[in-house]
């Protein structure tokens, strides 16, 4: 996301990427130094901090502590 943008401006964006099939979707923000998780079955999870950022089966063994991201 942009520094003045908010996950609700990508709401569009994230339904059309769903209706084409992609599978899992992370939204950064940097303001709040979240990741907004959505996946294809429409789940979202903000995760911040110790939280651990997962590939999934998207991109195996991909692993990240949010904080990681931010530092």
């Amino acid at each position: 996301l942009g520094l003045n943008e908010t996950f609700a401006d990508y709401e569009e964006k994230v339904a059309e990427y769903l209706s084409w099939g992609v599978r899992l979707i992370w939204l950064v923000d940097p303001n709040t130094e979240t990741v907004m998780v959505i996946r294809q079955n429409g789940e979202r999870q903000v995760l911040k901090g110790k939280d651990v950022l997962s590939g999934e089966d998207v991109v195996p063994g991909f692993k990240i502590r949010v904080k990681t991201i931010f530092a």
